[in-house]
């Protein structure tokens, strides 16, 4: 276990930051924690302390493993985990925006805003909402207004169809993803250093591209445009947020050569640092599909059925281990250097 650290290390890539006390997890979640000295990691390397975790390390460790999961597109079991934290400590605000974040797939625009908001109500009405550090509370006021039906935005319609209706999320969606873009944006202006802002600026900045660029070339998106700069700036600057190298990642997903090209980068850092789930391992064969490195896109969807088998092997919540060799130190998809693009696809 990470030695505790003050709650001001929020977002940082540094690897002093709070991961609770893992030894009292179960298990398999204990595995799914797992840092290795190779660089590699189970779920990815996250940073945010929070001061109901520093007064309960287990908590810590569940919103830890809850915000790795949510960052790996692990939505089911994001839910699972942030229902297990709620449940455990009612106070811990953070776990509310956790738990109807896992209702969010705004890459696919899909979303529950009804449940979700209400789930951030429970949040907002805990005495520890009014102290939460800056960034957390940017990051949670963007869900809030992401699945605020009648918020006062300016691109929100005058009135909508009933929230629970299809028509109802389409009317709103334009307001409600530029809203959470722009709380998010706010926040990266004032601390543009801080790994979890940063990436959530990404995924609003791809949200809000999915209903006004959904088929535009490159050069007319500005959106997706804002997205691949951020996550140049965090790959320069040596980020390590699951959620960063994944929403980077998706951020280069577009079928010109120009995009994809210069998002290889990140096909390779994502599945060389998070080497257990199904999607994370996968993902990068978009981009190698996209390049023609079939070969390596091939490796990824192998190493990615491998990793569901593995998580899976015992059922659904109830795993002892993650098992097989997936997910330990030295593990990986293959290595396969080609001439077009000379860097390993794992770690040696």
């Amino acid at each position: 276990m990470l030695a505790p650290s003050a709650v001001d290390k929020t977002g940082s890539h540094d690897s002093g930051c709070d991961q609770g006390e893992v030894s009292q997890l179960a298990s398999y979640q204990q595995e799914l924690m797992r840092d290795y000295s190779d660089g590699t990691s189970a779920l990815g390397r996250v940073c945010w302390d929070t001061k109901e975790g520093a007064a309960d390390p287990l908590a810590q460790s569940l919103f830890i493993l809850g915000v790795k999961s949510l960052s790996n597109f692990m939505y089911d079991y994001c839910q699972v985990v942030f229902d297990e934290l709620v449940r455990r400590r009612p106070d811990f605000v953070l776990g509310y925006w956790g738990r109807a974040m896992c209702n969010a797939q705004l890459i696919w625009s899909t979303e529950r805003p009804v449940e979700s908001g209400q789930l951030l109500a429970k949040g907002m009405a805990k005495a520890g909402y009014a102290s939460l550090d800056p960034v957390s509370s940017a990051i949670f006021n963007a869900s809030v207004a992401l699945n605020q039906w009648d918020a006062a935005y300016p691109a929100c319609p005058s009135s909508v169809a009933a929230p629970s209706s299809a028509q109802g999320l389409t009317d709103s969606r334009l307001c409600r993803y530029e809203a959470f873009f722009r709380l998010v944006a706010d926040a990266l202006a004032v601390h543009p250093d801080n790994d979890n802002a940063g990436a959530y600026y990404i995924l609003g900045a791809l949200a809000v591209a999915t209903v006004k660029c959904s088929s535009t070339a490159p050069g007319q998106c500005h959106y997706t445009q804002d997205a691949r700069s951020q996550a140049s700036r965090m790959y320069a600057a040596g980020a390590l947020s699951p959620a960063f190298l994944h929403y980077g990642l998706h951020s280069h997903d577009f079928p010109y050569e120009e995009i994809y090209d210069s998002g290889l980068e990140f096909a390779v850092a994502y599945p060389s640092k998070v080497n257990t789930t199904c999607h994370s391992l996968h993902m990068p064969a978009h981009l190698w599909d996209r390049a023609g490195v079939f070969s390596k896109a091939q490796l990824a969807n192998a190493a990615s059925v491998k990793g569901a088998d593995t998580f899976s092997s015992e059922g659904f919540g109830a795993l002892s281990s993650v098992g097989g060799d997936v997910g330990t130190e030295g593990w990986a998809p293959g290595c396969a250097l080609t001439a077009q693009w000379p860097k390993q696809l794992c770690p040696q």
